[in-house]
């Protein structure tokens, strides 16, 4: 459909005004006060309720301060607790690392120690002297060759690796015969030189 308008634009702009005006001078005025009262109201409440908001986030923000000040020493402690760990861990690796290859099994020389001891021979003491291990003990036989036992059994401990480790020599320290009632005895002592520091 074609439209066709002769009167001048600006005639037409005055035209839609002159609607518009009609249009508001239609509405009372009670309506525009009360829908700008209304959005000055809506708002005051919406500035009120944010401002609550802030408020309580400044005061959340205040009583977490305030409470990890009141942590601060104890949390100072648990560092410094946990710290003396971790060096305490350290310092134990360290000397473990140092340590595990040269370590000396006690039990398990004992072991060794009962296993190869022979037929007549009898210890009466086996102690460590900071660096020295010492064993003591008596051999017995019908046939007076009784320290032959002994130095056999000494031969015997230095021939096992596994005494061996963690000892670097031992040996015959002192042996001699002694009568006791109807026997002949060979008191003995043997003496190993420890070259590690440890403990089972």
């Amino acid at each position: 459909m074609i439209n066709i308008n002769l009167v001048p634009e600006e005639l037409q702009k005055k035209k839609k005004y002159q609607f518009l005006r009609k249009v508001f001078a239609s509405v009372p005025m009670e309506i525009f006060v009360g829908a700008i009262g209304g959005s000055l109201a809506l708002l005051l409440v919406v500035n009120i309720l944010l401002q609550l908001i802030i408020f309580g986030q400044l005061a959340n923000g205040q009583r977490l301060k305030i409470s990890l000040d009141l942590m601060a020493p104890e949390k100072r402690q648990v560092d410094q607790v946990l710290g003396n760990l971790k060096d305490l861990r350290q310092k134990i690796g360290a000397i473990e690392n140092r340590t595990s290859g040269n370590r000396i099994f006690w039990a398990q020389k004992l072991n060794i120690i009962s296993d190869l001891i022979l037929p007549g021979v009898w210890l009466d003491r086996i102690a460590r002297d900071k660096d020295f291990l010492i064993i003591e003990g008596k051999a017995v036989s019908k046939k007076g060759d009784e320290l032959i036992f002994v130095n056999q059994f000494n031969e015997n401990l230095k021939s096992n690796a596994i005494f061996m480790k963690g000892v670097k020599s031992i040996e015959i320290s002192s042996a001699e015969h002694k009568k006791e009632k109807t026997l002949e005895l060979g008191v003995f002592t043997l003496t190993g030189i420890l070259n590690v520091e440890s403990h089972e």
